[in-house]
């Protein structure tokens, strides 16, 4: 039986970044892209994040995140993998989801994309003359 320090267990930020260079060489997919490999992953995501409140079908988050069906399936079992989504309840035959607060990382994506939607806002209002009208970001 072989004992590990907890130095051996942890990996330094050099480390890291010496795996992440070796898996771009190898053209392997990183963490960030393995979960957010298409644009329709985050769509849902994201609609999930602003909705966190209610939990919804496959079919609702779809329709309301403006991403076609099929590809909705894909990103859900990519995010449900990764435990930021999880199933609810059921409804007849429908499944509801809704986004993970209790999961770390997907607490600390959210507090991510909070930061990025404040910044964005921040950008905004410092561009606006006071005279102009309000202008929605959608």
């Amino acid at each position: 039986m072989t004992h590990t320090t907890t130095s051996e267990k942890t990996m330094t930020t050099t480390a890291i970044k010496e795996e992440v260079k070796i898996i771009q060489e190898k053209d392997i997919q990183g963490p960030i892209e393995e979960l957010f490999h298409s644009y329709t992953t985050i769509k849902v995501v994201e609609f999930l994040m602003v909705h966190m409140e209610a939990d919804y079908s496959k079919r609702d988050i779809s329709r309301q995140s403006y991403v076609s069906f099929r590809h909705t399936l894909k990103a859900m079992k990519i995010l449900e993998q990764a435990q930021l989504i999880r199933k609810t309840r059921q409804i007849g035959r429908a499944h509801m989801y809704k986004f993970n607060t209790e999961n770390e990382t997907a607490k600390k994506l959210y507090t991510f994309w909070l930061s990025l939607a404040c910044d964005r806002c921040t950008r905004t209002a410092e561009k606006q003359n006071i005279d102009d009208p309000i202008t929605l970001i959608t």
